[in-house]
């Protein structure tokens, strides 16, 4: 079980059970979405996809259950990557403030010690 397997049920109720459309829209090929969806199928040891003929044509009672599950995960790994994007931004903004504070104190230590230097003058 796998993330990528995840995407390619999510991608494909999208588009209305279409594995081609899925595919596309994922950038991988039609048979490799119909390989992985039934390897987690085989995996899950549940029919996710109502099929007729090698056509899918719905979700299963069952599969109704697994594609909100598979729903609520990818989104949640969308909340973990903004989280993480967010985090990312505030970490580059203190390192930021760090150097120009690093920067301020410099300045201010060469003019302490110019300002000493003139002194003992």
């Amino acid at each position: 079980m796998n993330l990528q397997q995840f995407r390619f049920v999510r991608e494909t109720i999208r588009r209305d059970f279409n594995l081609t459309e899925a595919a596309r829209n994922l950038f991988t090929s039609q048979p490799g979405v119909s390989k992985a969806i039934l390897e987690f199928e085989d995996e899950l040891g549940v029919q996710i996809f109502e099929r007729h003929g090698k056509r899918i044509k719905g979700l299963t009672k069952p599969g109704q259950a697994v594609a909100q599950v598979v729903d609520r995960i990818m989104r949640e790994i969308d909340n973990l990557k903004k989280s993480n994007e967010a985090l990312s931004a505030d970490l580059k903004k203190s390192k930021e403030q760090k150097v120009e504070v690093d920067k301020k104190a410099k300045e201010l230590s060469v003019r302490s010690k110019d300002k000493a230097e003139k002194n003992k003058a």
